[in-house]
């Protein structure tokens, strides 16, 4: 009867009745379950038979059925097994309706009571395939492993090891699948399981960035094996490998070598594509253009579409097609890009609008990609680059509008990145726009009324360059009406002196001067838009609406700004043990620069957290530059370095990599390494865009590294350079004239010396230099009289 179930079950399974067949196979007795029942009858009954004996009894039914139970015992031990195949069918047919957790468990439930059956491979094979179905996939890496450790499985050990090369692959195990695929390519060099095993190592490492791996160790492969079947894909991530080191032209190589020798591989399409980028890479714009427009006439339904037309849009806007480079970051999202891709349309799409002053169409853009991707990091700067568009157009009101909407809407989420900026941007422009009316109408009072300060303003250039260098909230284009060919330059100048005098009567009415009535009706107007609050008052009011809803990431934004544009004092010991899970990446920098005084190793142990949970984050780049200054306070001068370099290496853009690279020669000079800091310093140097200030310290100290090396004649020259070259800046002048002439005072050429001490005594304001009384002291001792000092 049973045997006929199963047999009429089959019947209903190849016919799709997984129904009725899985009701017939439920009805399905397994031998075990008829023995069971046999031997506990035979069991009741020879204990029924002793008992009789022990009386004197003999009962021959009772024997009878005890011998007729034996005989049946023998038939069913006798009889085809097949509990086996029952508990098969009825897994497969959970399966095949679609109960694939059931299916599982029924397939696990072979595995474990049937491992000696001749077909235990198979239900091995069929469990690790239903895990994967279920996404149990470390369940699966498990039955998976157990599978390719048993040296007498072989009939699907080539299927599991390209789906534990998948697996492998999802979870970054690159040591297990590069020794799985070390494994399969040698011992199957000729078959597809090695292509595949190869490509799902490449993908792999190219993931994780170990690029390197794939050139050093792929090569041997092909060079074992040149006509194996995974050489197409050695050539494919080889391209890859190069293309992510930025060796464009080996990459193309790889690319044409594949095209070459493989026409019918798989990666045909994607090489092909590569190509393109390669020639992107390499500033071939013409043929990268060629290459994409070939692809893009071919692909359809491609993956790598909206990936095609992001590049096409940055060649269309390289080449300033504006129109057509709009339309194409359009189909990025049309054809189904992932939000990386999208988010590089929008921002790219919002730059050319920006660029050509297409103001309104950028902030519906960007508005619309707020709507439809509200989850974005991005979401906040959008929202910066619309308040800057407001901006830029003299909308100031409406500007403001944008900054605290984005505030209040993404503020309290610690991933969104602008936000800081967003704040750091109100109050940067808010308090320029209020000092910069104060400082403007002072000037243009002071220049109408005194007429000295007026000829210095016109006729004495150093003067002019110093003023305004040290009051930079003038109104931009201010300094331009003072050039001799405004006119206001000559109107200004036929009622002042050149003699620097004031004269009676010499104070001039506005009324006369219709630039400087723009500049302050300009002024005037730019300061109505303004909220009605200052910066301040407006931060502190939303930093106590946020602690009265309890948004804690959003009050600890305010209070960082708080603190550092208003001094707002702040007691290290607020921050509790969770601070790190609700604060932004650059509060986070902010919390561990305020309680490095009192608590440095704390303040590292943060700093370290946030450089390798947020790496991409610019608050990175200020974190490692503050781990720079803590180890250099505790004379760690060699690790101090490593932070300093990594800053110039990874953000070298960040504002703080020009005070890095002069801080990395510090620790370099510390450590006595004098020739390496030499070099730190000369980078400084080589930055055009750096010039300035720090330009005079790095030429300073870098003299001062050769007087450490004790080569003196090289020494003296850059002191020479600086305070000659960069006599405006009076502290590193007065240190390079006092550097020089110690120099030339041990060479007993005191008159050299006298004459580099005067020569900064002489200039300009070298009273407000702090070196101003050393300089003073040193000469009066050459002179070998203290009471010429003054007459000096």
């Amino acid at each position: 009867l049973n045997i006929r179930l199963l047999h009429t079950g089959d019947k209903f399974e190849d016919e799709e009745q997984y129904l009725e067949a899985s009701l017939l196979f439920s009805m399905v007795l397994p031998l075990e379950v008829l023995l069971s029942s046999v031997e506990e009858r035979l069991i009741s009954n020879e204990e029924k038979a002793f008992s009789n004996r022990s009386y004197g009894l003999n009962d021959k039914n009772i024997v009878n059925s005890i011998n007729d139970l034996r005989a049946k015992r023998i038939e069913l031990l006798d009889a085809p097994k097949y509990s086996a195949n029952l508990h098969w069918r009825q897994a497969r047919v959970l399966e095949l309706m679609n109960r694939k957790y059931e299916a599982f468990f029924a397939y696990m439930r072979l595995i474990e009571e049937y491992s000696d059956h001749k077909q235990i491979e198979q239900f091995h094979y069929a469990t690790f395939i239903q895990s994967i179905e279920c996404e149990y996939f470390q369940e699966a890496v498990t039955l998976g492993e157990k599978y390719l450790l048993d040296p007498s499985y072989i009939l699907y050990e080539k299927p599991i090891a390209i789906h534990m090369a998948g697996l492998y692959s999802r979870f970054g195990e690159v040591e297990k699948l590069s020794q799985l695929a070390d494994s399969f390519l040698h011992r199957f060099p000729f078959d597809r399981v090695a292509a595949q095993v190869c490509h799902f190592l490449g993908q792999a490492l190219f993931t994780k960035g170990m690029v390197d791996r794939i050139v050093n160790d792929f090569p041997t492969w092909t060079a074992e094996y040149p006509d194996g079947a995974f050489v197409d894909s050695v050539y494919y991530w080889l391209g890859m490998a190069n293309l992510f080191k930025g060796n464009f032209q080996s990459a193309l190589g790889e690319f044409d070598s594949l095209l070459q020798a493989h026409p019918g591989s798989v990666y045909v399409k994607e090489a092909e594509f590569r190509r393109g980028v390669a020639f992107f890479g390499m500033s071939e714009y013409n043929l990268s253009r060629e290459v994409f427009e070939g692809w893009l006439a071919q692909a359809y339904e491609h993956p790598l579409l909206p990936e095609a037309h992001v590049f096409m849009g940055d060649l269309d806007a390289i080449e300033a097609n504006i129109q057509s480079a709009l339309e194409n970051y359009r189909l990025v999202e049309s054809y189904g890009g992932s939000l990386s891709l999208i988010e590089h349309s929008y921002f790219e799409s919002s730059s050319l609008l920006v660029a050509n002053k297409r103001y309104l169409e950028h902030e519906i853009l960007l508005k619309k990609f707020i709507d439809k991707y509200p989850n974005s990091k991005l979401c906040s700067e959008a929202i910066l680059r619309i308040a800057e568009g407001a901006f830029e157009r003299g909308n100031l009101g409406q500007g403001f509008e944008y900054l605290k909407e984005g505030i209040e809407r993404f503020g309290d989420e610690s991933d969104s990145d602008h936000i800081d900026m967003l704040m750091d941007t109100w109050w940067e422009i808010d308090s320029s726009i209020r000092k910069g009316n104060l400082a403007t109408n002072a000037f243009i009072k002071r220049l109408l009324g005194d007429e000295e300060f007026r000829a210095k303003m016109l006729y004495n250039r150093i003067e002019q360059i110093r003023y305004f260098d040290n009051n930079p909230n003038l109104q931009l284009g201010l300094k331009e009406l003072l050039t001799q060919r405004h006119p206001l330059y000559k109107a200004l100048s036929k009622n002042t002196s050149q003699d620097s005098i004031a004269r009676p009567g010499s104070t001039l009415s506005i009324e006369d001067f219709p630039s400087l009535i723009a500049v302050s009706e300009s002024l005037a107007i730019q300061y109505s838009k303004l909220p009605k609050l200052n910066a301040e008052d407006s931060f502190r009011a939303m930093h106590d609406r946020a602690i009265e809803r309890n948004k804690k990431t959003l009050g600890m934004r305010l209070l960082r700004v708080l603190n550092i544009y208003a001094a707002e004092p702040v007691d290290p010991n607020i921050f509790d043990s969770n601070i790190d899970e609700i604060a932004s990446p650059a509060t986070l920098a902010w919390i561990a620069e305020i309680e490095s005084c009192s608590y440095p190793e704390r303040s590292i142990e943060r700093l370290l957290k946030l450089v390798t949970k947020y790496p991409q984050n610019p608050a990175a780049g200020d974190a490692l530059f503050l781990l720079g200054q803590l180890e250099f306070n505790r004379s760690n001068y060699d690790n101090s370095e490593k932070y300093y370099a990594r800053v110039l290496e990874e953000y070298f853009e960040n504002d703080v990599a020009p005070r890095a690279a002069i801080a990395r020669g510090d620790a370099l000079c510390e450590a006595n390494r004098y020739q390496e800091a030499i070099t730190a310093y000369s980078l400084v140097l080589n930055q055009r865009n750096w010039r300035g200030e720090i330009w005079a310290e790095a030429t300073y100290k870098i003299g001062h590294c050769f007087v450490l090396n004790q080569d003196y004649a090289k020494a003296q020259g850059l002191f020479e350079r600086t305070y000659l070259g960069f006599s405006g800046y009076l502290n590193w002048a007065g240190q390079a004239a006092l550097a020089s002439g110690k120099l030339l005072e041990d060479l007993e050429d005191k008159e050299s010396a006298q004459r580099t001490y005067s020569f900064f005594i002489n200039l300009p304001h070298a009273k407000d230099s702090p070196h101003y009384e050393e300089v003073l002291l040193r000469i009066a001792t050459l002179l070998d009289n203290y009471e010429n000092i003054q007459s000096i």
